[in-house]
């Protein structure tokens, strides 16, 4: 397994366990797919659903060998003479080939249409003509209680599955006869034979057998209604020495008997196809083209340039395919994404602080407009909604180097509107009446480690993690009034961010490590434990004397692992009453001691903003999935994406495993910490802050490119300290916007 000179992912051997599959998207669509095309496919308007049951199979009858073999390896594990798994930013491309016959499947996402696009080619490479059976199978989404019917569509040229919404009142109806209720699988190539149902496709054999409804004779070609739907195309080829066969098609939902012309030209020939696929990959250059870095640490170059962005596009634009959701991962989503585009993460920025009421409140767990709640915590109050959105805003309105934003106006939930900055400061003077008889912030149902549930249960536990948050948010909002010349707000803030502070110290600190919280009846909890949130955020947030901070960073380091530092330790074995969920959590899984990757790039910006620029790089390099230290082989996680977390039970043989979860704040931490703070590159809205920092020792330089209001600069750093920008000498300090255009 190996990145290419295109930096895209190849393997050659399918039988992986693990995550090894890659995500495609636009606004639209989420698609996943693995290394025997299996994966799901989700439409995502008006209301998120998935149209398919996630598997996708290739079969090749041989007529002149008597034979059936799988080319994308599964379902029936085929031992193929050659196989490769290749996946791109844009596509993810399958290779098989047996007795001289190569067989290509392509996935990809339109660049803007709602659906997945899909080829499938076979190339004949042997001496003699050919004589095969191509089937194609689609599994088909069959959660349905109104029932259902699939068969082909002679005038819109596509296998089509219609299905109306699930409801139970009679009102729903006028609602949901606008949602799409027909799946089609449009082929540019009409198949010979067709089949509706999985049942007339297998015809009674087992899972991994070749299906007995595949025969020279052709599939059933009626039209179903029950069953397990799917969509099977059988086409008759014939090959010649050097002929290439090819289909395409694409598979979407519309609604009731919608024509499908708008989807014919994309399709209509192998140059639309391949144009489309052409369009996503320019996308998806731009996008990389705004932000790149050139350090001597080539996995690291890739991430930032490619695999990180991917995921953090995703998060932002699609707000991680969720229907009930914390807004916490939505800011820092758009925070990762104002790095490199800035404008476009004012969108999401914007919407969720229309979400805030004119109390400050902000809700945290919330449900997508037209959807139905499907997680517990939208019933339950966290009290960390305001802290993210202040620290969130503010990065992503600096990254715009504008602080006329500040006066955008944005209207407030419940009535009224305001300024953003006034936005974001009563986001923060909310906490007047949301603090504990310590001063520090109530835990209520949870901070941002959710399943601490047991301390503020009754209104009265404290979290100190949100405390060094809320005064770190403070400071932040403290220098945007700063731009606007706001003085009395700057005092306001700064005050209260003294204030949170002192609380933290006065009643946290154990002597060689900040404790968590208070619990309802005021006893103190994170005592006896390490919890690495409050060590993290005591560094960023400025808690601590010189010697506090040096015990919080010695904390840090004893919760290290080879692949990170775990997020408490040592773990609860079982259930603690005064903490909660968390401690019934498996010990060494999620927020019981794992390496929860979110966490761990919180303290890989601590340390980094500690001056600690060699432990930051390692704990960048332990967390990623292409650390080298934590290979595939051991992590069981494809190297493209970051995971939630790795299992932290050292003892266990699961020690070190992805949890195979891809959505995670960890890559805008990551980013912040490379860009921000090693690369010492920042934009605020005064201009261009270049830091003073040093370098990692392995690092004998670093480049990083960076556009800035249309402007691509180039920052150099050398082990001496020295600095060029675009070639020219610079100190460290702050370049005005107009001396980069000569305005």
């Amino acid at each position: 397994m190996n990145f290419t000179s295109e930096n895209r992912f190849e393997f050659e051997d399918p039988r992986q366990v693990g995550a090894w599959w890659n995500y495609l998207y636009n606004d639209h669509t989420h698609v996943t797919i693995g290394p025997g095309a299996e994966g799901s496919s989700i439409l995502r308007d008006p209301v998120i659903q998935q149209w398919n049951r996630p598997f996708r199979r290739l079969y090749l009858l041989d007529r002149d060998r008597g034979e059936v073999w799988c080319p994308a390896w599964a379902p029936m594990g085929t031992r193929l003479d050659r196989y490769c798994c290749s996946h791109g930013p844009a596509d993810t491309r399958l290779e098989g080939e047996l007795h001289g016959i190569r067989s290509t499947f392509r996935l990809f996402v339109p660049h803007t249409a709602a659906g997945e696009v899909w080829t499938w080619s076979l190339r004949h490479d042997s001496a003699t003509p050919r004589h095969l059976e191509a089937l194609l199978l689609f599994g088909l989404d069959n959660k349905n209680f109104m029932g259902w019917h699939c068969g082909w569509d002679n005038t819109r040229k596509a296998l089509v599955k219609y299905a109306f919404p699930h409801h139970a009142s009679y009102e729903e109806y006028d609602q949901l006869k606008a949602r799409p209720t027909d799946t089609f699988l449009m082929p540019s190539i009409p198949p010979d034979s067709w089949a509706g149902r999985l049942g007339d496709v297998m015809k009674g054999a087992c899972e991994g057998e070749a299906p007995l409804g595949f025969t020279t004779r052709g599939l059933s070609c009626d039209t179903v209604s029950n069953g397990d739907p799917v969509a099977a195309f059988q086409w008759s080829v014939t090959l010649e020495p050097g002929d290439t066969w090819r289909v395409d098609g694409i598979n979407s939902m519309v609604q009731k008997d919608e024509p499908l012309t708008g989807f014919v030209p994309m399709i209509g020939t192998p140059e639309s196809v391949d144009s489309e696929l052409r369009k996503c990959e320019r996308a998806v250059d731009l996008s990389e083209s705004k932000l790149v870095l050139h350090s001597p640490d080539d996995a690291l170059n890739r991430d930032v340039n490619r695999w990180m962005k991917k995921q953090i596009t995703w998060q932002t634009r699609l707000w991680r395919n969720g229907i009930s959701y914390p807004l916490r991962n939505i800011l820092q989503d758009a925070a990762g994404y104002a790095l490199y585009e800035p404008e476009e993460a004012l969108v999401p920025l914007r919407q969720v602080t229309a979400m805030q009421k004119s109390s400050g409140y902000l809700k945290m767990w919330v449900t997508r407009d037209g959807e139905t709640a499907n997680h517990p915590l939208v019933k339950k109050v966290h009290d960390d909604g305001g802290i993210w959105l202040a620290i969130c805003c503010a990065m992503g309105i600096h990254a715009n180097g504008n602080s006329g934003l500040l006066d955008d106006i944005i209207p407030y939930a419940d009535s009224g509107d305001a300024t953003w900055l006034e936005h974001l400061a009563q986001a923060l003077r909310f906490y007047d009446h949301e603090l504990g008889s310590h001063g520090l912030v109530l835990m209520r149902d949870g901070d941002w480690t959710d399943p601490i549930n047991g301390p503020g249960r009754g209104g009265k536990g404290e979290s100190g993690w949100a405390s060094m948050a809320l005064a770190y948010a403070c400071d932040q909002v403290a220098e945007l009034a700063e731009r606007k010349t706001d003085p009395a707000l700057v005092a306001e803030l700064r005050a209260r961010a003294d204030a949170h502070r002192r609380a933290v110290d006065t009643h946290l600190w154990c002597g060689d490590h900040y404790a968590y919280g208070f619990d309802d009846d005021g006893n103190r909890f994170g005592e006896r434990r390490i919890f690495l949130n409050t060590q993290t955020w005591a560094l960023l947030s400025g808690c601590g004397n010189a010697e506090r901070q040096n015990a919080c960073l010695s904390a840090i380091h004893a919760l290290g692992t080879p692949f990170g530092p775990r997020l408490v330790a040592p773990p609860f074995p079982d259930w603690d009453p005064q903490v909660g969920r968390l401690s019934i959590k498996v010990p060494g899984f999620g927020e019981n001691g794992s390496v929860y990757c979110h966490g761990a790039a919180f303290a890989a910006a601590a340390l980094a903003r500690a001056g600690d620029a060699d432990g930051a790089r390692q704990l960048v390099e332990q967390i990623r999935p292409s650390n080298p230290a934590h290979p595939p082989s051991a992590s069981k996680q494809i190297p493209i994406w970051q995971p939630n977390a790795w299992f932290g039970d050292l003892e266990a043989p699961d020690a070190g495993h992805s949890t195979e979860a891809l959505a995670t704040g960890t890559t805008t931490w990551l980013m912040l910490t490379v860009v921000e703070e090693l690369a010492g590159f920042q934009v605020r809205c005064d201009g261009i802050h270049l830091q003073e920092t040093t370098l990692p020792d392995e690092w004998e330089d670093v480049q990083l490119e960076r556009v800035v209001k249309g402007v691509r600069l180039c920052l150099k750093r050398l082990r001496d300290g020295s600095m060029e920008l675009n070639g020219t000498p610079v100190s460290p300090g702050i370049l005005s916007f107009e001396s980069l255009t000569g305005g």
